[in-house]
């Protein structure tokens, strides 16, 4: 499933280019149940984050690793 959870628009001349950057949270990549507990899922494994200058042109920007509580794996940065 994709989810949009933040944009920015930008303006720029051909040729150039620009950094964005964006904070994203726990609650962006997690998901509240619907059992009767209600409570907040983040399920461990990997995330792919994809950018671009439309929803038809996304390309695969990076990915963000979720660990399982206890998991002692280091984490990463995402570029």
């Amino acid at each position: 499933m994709r989810r949009l959870r933040a944009f920015r628009r930008i303006t720029l001349s051909p040729g150039r280019t620009r950094t964005v950057r964006f904070r994203l949270t726990a609650e962006d990549f997690g998901f509240w149940s619907n059992d009767p507990t209600g409570e907040f899922v983040l399920e461990p494994g990997d995330i792919h984050l994809y950018a671009g200058t439309g929803s038809e042109t996304l390309a695969e920007a990076g990915i963000v690793t979720i660990l399982a509580p206890g998991d002692k794996s280091p984490t990463r940065r995402v570029t």
